[in-house]
């Protein structure tokens, strides 16, 4: 969505918060953007095509098949357009892990199979595709490898249509047994009774680095710097 491209380009992603963050972002287009804000900042795929939404895991195992050729970057994050993305936070988390080893980063999701079934199959993990997620440099020539068998084995499986993040995370379990981590929290809540005023700390130790979907607080209104959100907002 051109748009929204443009809104993130305006907000989060500004030239001078990507310099703060020694960060590059970058809008991934099948069509032109010439002589739009987003010219300087678009990357073409050789052989993308739109395919609709239904069938997007194509289109990212190629993207990923693309970037993963890239080694001048520690970290390469994929995210949607209608994602608010904290660089500066997300740059700052990154600084706790190494770069070179393989690292698989994003927020946790699980597919849960029927209570019949889960002595043959066990949940499946995968970064959630909307929230963002992202791989080490260490990881990226393993993705780069993998990613045609990856897509072969999808396009039989599905015939392409299925949800992105999922497939991505299958093709990385499957192909090269990496399991998606979260990096966002410093101590885990276990226990469904937490008490948020006995343990204040734990309410505010999440790593807040993107909002999904960020369209109308974050995108279309304009905030002074250190302002409230007049409602809250999940990933």
């Amino acid at each position: 969505d051109a748009a929204l491209s443009i809104a993130a380009l305006k907000t989060w992603a500004k030239e001078e918060l990507q310099r703060r963050a020694g960060a590059r972002v970058f809008f991934v287009s099948v069509g032109s953007t010439r002589g739009t804000p987003l010219e300087a900042y678009t990357v073409h795929v050789p052989g993308d095509l739109e395919v609709g939404y239904k069938r997007l895991p194509v289109r990212i195992l190629k993207i990923w098949h693309y970037f993963s050729e890239d080694r001048s970057c520690d970290w390469v994050m994929k995210a949607d357009s209608d994602t608010y993305v904290n660089l500066r936070a997300v740059s700052d988390r990154l600084q706790c892990f190494d770069s070179a080893e393989e690292h698989f980063f994003g927020a946790v999701h699980a597919i849960v199979p029927p209570r019949h079934l889960r002595e043959m199959w066990s949940a499946l993990y995968f970064a959630h595709g909307g929230s963002g997620y992202m791989v080490s440099r260490g990881l990226l020539p393993k993705i780069r490898a993998s990613a045609p068998a990856c897509l072969e084995d999808m396009l039989e499986m599905t015939s392409g249509d299925a949800m992105e993040d999922v497939i991505f995370a299958l093709c990385l379990q499957r192909q090269l047994d990496i399991q998606v981590k979260s990096y966002g929290f410093l101590k885990p809540v276990t226990h469904r009774l937490w008490d948020p005023a006995a343990e204040p700390e734990l309410a505010t130790q999440e790593i807040v680095v993107n909002f999904h979907q960020a369209r109308d607080e974050l995108l279309d209104r304009r905030r002074g710097p250190g302002e409230p959100l007049q409602r809250f907002m999940h990933w």
